[in-house]
């Protein structure tokens, strides 16, 4: 029935209804997408082939572990501070990438615009990266939050920890679904 981007479903899905400028962080397995949301509408979209695979893999190589063991380490220290920080070493550098091309797409619109946006929302299965909501937080200098496009849908309240937990994942297919809803 229709074609439309990945951001215009993301951007319907948990920034539809802001009133204010959000910027939505789109990061998947293979590609990363940064937009900046104005009162529901995209006004910039910027993706780029850095994700999460790439950090999967920095992992495998730098610690010489299997692509499976090295997505199990990934998912479970991420970029947190611990006392064994390898993970964290392995992955900061490309995650540092994403940090700069944040800041570069806020600096334009922001001199563009003269807004800045509220705040930062994740969306993506990478959204979950433990560490990453506060490392991007501090980096940037602003509030950081995982999306959740369950948030407005009704739900069985036995499935809200499940939904909340993997809703990042599924921000394209939920905004996607809402289509025709609005």
């Amino acid at each position: 029935v229709a074609l439309e981007a990945e951001i215009f479903c993301s951007a319907r899905a948990v920034a539809n209804k802001e009133k204010e400028v959000v910027m939505l962080i789109d990061l998947g397995a293979r590609s990363t997408t940064i937009s900046i949301v104005d009162s529901g509408l995209v006004k910039i979209s910027h993706s780029f082939d850095t994700a999460g695979n790439d950090f999967t893999k920095l992992i495998s190589r730098g610690l010489n572990m299997e692509l499976s063991e090295a997505e199990r380490a990934k998912r479970g220290q991420g970029i947190k501070q611990s006392q064994d920080a390898t993970v964290r070493e392995a992955i900061l550098p490309m995650i540092d990438l994403i940090v700069g091309e944040i800041k570069k797409i806020l600096s334009n619109f922001s001199s563009q615009n003269g807004k800045k946006p509220a705040r930062i929302i994740l969306a993506g299965g990478t959204a979950l990266l433990p560490g990453l909501t506060g490392y991007f937080s501090e980096a940037v200098g602003m509030a950081v939050e995982i999306a959740n496009p369950f948030a407005d849908l009704y739900c069985p309240p036995i499935l809200n920890d499940t939904l909340s937990e993997m809703g990042p994942a599924y921000t394209v297919a939920v905004g996607a679904a809402m289509r025709g809803f609005e």
